[in-house]
C-alpha cells in the first residue's frame, strides 16, 4: 500500500479528494438502485441523436439478456434421434484403460524427441522448462494407468444424451435419512471431474454436522473428459448451461445449487441468468467483472476503488487489494494469457500437437497449474515451484490423464473459440438470486465485494481466504468445502 499511496502523492491526488471519491461512489451507489428499482443508464448517441452500435449493446432488452439458446442438436444423430435419446435412461459406465493403451501411451514417451535446453537455471518464464522434460518423462513412465483407472471408478459415472451429445457426469447420493440439496459442481479448463475428488468427502462430511446431505453432480464440461465432443460448430458457455440445467432436470432436480470457477463460473452465472427459477444459490470461487463498455456505471466505482480503497474495504479484503489490485486479471492475462488467444483464435493447430504427445500435453497443462495456483511460481527454479505446489505431480497428471485417456484436449479448446464470439454479443444482468462468491489468495483476478454487488444484488456471502489459487477445490478442499457448506446452510436456515 506503501508504494500505492507514493503514486497518488507524485500525482497530487489528496485526501479530499478521497473523500469526494467515496462520497462519488455513495452517490453511484444510489443511482444504481433508486429504492430498489434499477435506473439505465442513458443512451450513448451520435451527433445526429441516433443510438451508435455501443448504444445498441447497452440498451439489450430484458429478452435478449434472459432468454436461454434454443434447443440444437450438436452430436451426429438427425435431430429425431437426439431428442428421442433424451428420453433414455443414465448409463453407466466404467474407465478402463486396455494394455493396448498402456503400450501405446509408452511407446510414445520414450520416443519422445526432447528439444534443447537453455544453460540458465531452468524455470517458468518461457514456459515449462525444457531442462526439466526427461526428469517428467520418467515419472511419466513409472504412472500405473490400471491404478489411475481405479483411482477414476471410486464414485460412479454415468452419461445422458443432451442436445445430441453423450454427457458425463459423477453422481454421489446424500443419506437418505437427512434433508437431500442438489449441489452441481462444473470444473473449467485445463481441470475436469477429478478436481473435485478430494473435496467429496469432506463436502458430506460437513453437510451431515448440519443436518443436511448433498446429492453431488459433477460433469464433464461438453467435450472435456468423457463428455462426447460437439460434431457442430456453436457449442459455448451458454450452451453449456442449457445443458447442465437439462440434465439436473433429467435427474429429477427443480431446484439445485450451481457451483464453478474459471468456465464453470461463466457457466454457473449463465444458469442464473437463464433459468433463475431453478437455482437455489449459486457459489463460485472467481468472478467476472462488468467490463466498462458493458455497463459505464461501473466506472466510477473501479476508480472510487482505485484511489480510496481504505474507505471501501477493510481486513482480508483490503490486504489481498493491496497486494493484487482491481486489475491484476487483466495483467495476468498480458503476461500469461498466450494460451487463451490461441485457443480462441486457432483451438484446431495447438489441439492436433497436443493430442499426438503425451509429454507434450502434460506440459502444456502443468505449466497452467504452476502459474495459476501462484503467480510467483513463473520466477522460481523449478524444483522450488513443484514443492510449492499444493497438491503433488502425480495428482496433477491423474488429472492430464483424463485428457490424455479421453483424447479431449482438442475439442476442450475449442470451448475458447466458441465463448469468444458468444462474448461480443452478450453482457450479463444484475440478479437477484442469492449468491456467494469464494476469493482466493492467488485467483488471476480479484472483485471487491462492493462490486460484486453490482451484479450479485443478493450477496449472502463473500469470503477472502489468504491462500489457494484458480483450483479452489483441488487446493484447498478443505476451505473450499467449509465455504460452500456455510453457503447452503444458510440458504436452509
Amino acid at each position: 500500500m506503501g508504494q500505492r499511496l507514493g503514486a497518488l502523492d507524485l500525482l497530487g491526488i489528496n485526501n479530499t479528494q478521497i473523500e469526494s471519491a467515496r462520497v462519488l461512489t455513495t452517490k453511484m451507489h444510489s443511482f444504481v438502485h433508486l429504492d430498489g428499482v434499477e435506473a439505465e443508464p442513458a443512451s450513448p448517441c451520435s451527433d445526429d441523436g441516433s443510438n451508435n452500435d455501443e448504444g445498441v449493446r447497452w440498451q439489450l432488452t430484458p429478452h435478449e439478456l434472459l432468454s436461454a439458446p434454443e434447443w440444437r442438436n450438436f452430436g451426429k444423430l438427425t435431430d429425431i434421434e437426439a431428442q428421442e435419446a433424451e428420453n433414455l435412461p443414465p448409463e453407466s459406465f466404467k474407465v478402463a484403460v486396455s494394455d493396448a493403451e498402456v503400450s501405446d501411451y509408452k511407446r510414445r514417451l520414450r520416443q519422445a524427441r526432447l528439444p534443447p535446453a537453455l544453460s540458465e537455471e531452468a524455470n517458468m518464464t518461457y514456459g515449462y522448462p525444457s531442462a526439466g522434460l526427461s526428469q517428467l518423462r520418467d515419472q511419466m513412465l513409472k504412472f500405473n494407468l490400471t491404478n489411475w483407472a481405479k483411482l477414476m471408478n471410486s464414485y460412479d459415472h454415468y452419461k445422458l444424451t443432451l442436445y445430441g451429445l453423450k454427457i458425463h457426469y459423477i453422481k454421489v447420493s446424500g443419506k437418505p435419512d437427512l434433508q437431500r440439496v442438489p449441489l452441481l459442481l462444473i470444473h473449467g479448463w485445463p481441470g475436469s471431474f477429478y478436481e473435485f475428488y478430494k473435496a467429496i468427502p469432506l463436502l458430506q462430511q460437513k453437510a451431515e454436522l448440519h443436518e443436511f446431505s448433498y446429492d453431488l453432480i459433477i460433469p464433464s464440461l461438453p467435450g472435456y473428459g468423457f463428455s462426447e465432443a460437439a460434431y457442430r460448430t456453436g457449442l459455448n458457455p451458454e450452451y453449456a448451461a442449457a445443458i447442465f440445467n437439462k440434465l439436473m432436470n433429467k435427474l429429477g432436480y427443480d431446484k439445485y445449487i450451481p457451483q464453478g470457477g474459471d468456465w464453470g463460473a461463466l457457466v454457473t452465472e449463465y444458469i442464473v441468468t437463464f433459468y433463475p427459477e431453478r437455482v437455489i444459490g449459486f457459489h463460485t470461487n472467481i468472478f467476472n467483472l462488468p467490463a466498462f463498455d458493458e455497463d459505464l456505471r461501473t466506472l466510477p466505482y473501479t476508480l472510487a476503488a482505485t484511489i480510496a480503497p481504505r474507505q471501501l474495504m477493510q481486513g482480508s479484503e483490503l490486504a489481498l487489494f493491496e497486494a493484487k489490485g482491481l486489475f491484476s486479471g487483466y495483467t495476468s492475462l498480458f503476461k500469461e494469457g498466450g494460451y487463451c488467444h490461441l485457443q480462441a483464435t486457432k483451438p484446431d493447430t495447438v489441439g492436433t500437437a497436443l493430442t499426438d504427445s503425451p509429454l507434450g500435453l502434460a506440459v502444456y497443462i502443468l505449466e497452467k497449474f504452476y502459474t495459476c495456483t501462484d503467480s510467483s511460481n513463473v520466477d522460481k527454479p523449478l524444483q522450488e515451484a513443484t514443492e510449492s505446489l499444493p497438491f503433488s505431480i502425480d495428482e496433477a497428471l491423474n488429472n492430464v490423464l483424463v485428457y490424455w485417456h479421453s483424447n479431449s484436449i482438442q475439442s476442450s479448446v475449442r470451448f475458447y473459440k466458441e465463448a469468444l464470439s458468444m462474448f461480443e454479443r452478450r453482457p450479463f444482468p444484475r440478479t437477484d438470486v442469492a449468491g456467494a462468491l469464494l476469493m482466493t489468495k492467488h485467483e488471476v483476478s480479484f472483485c471487491p465485494r462492493f462490486i460484486a454487488e453490482l451484479r450479485i444484488r443478493n450477496l449472502v456471502q463473500y469470503t477472502v481466504l489468504m491462500k489457494g489459487g484458480h483450483f479452489a477445490a483441488f487446493e484447498i478442499p478443505e476451505e473450499f468445502s467449509s465455504d460452500v457448506v456455510r453457503f447452503t446452510h444458510a440458504l436452509l436456515n
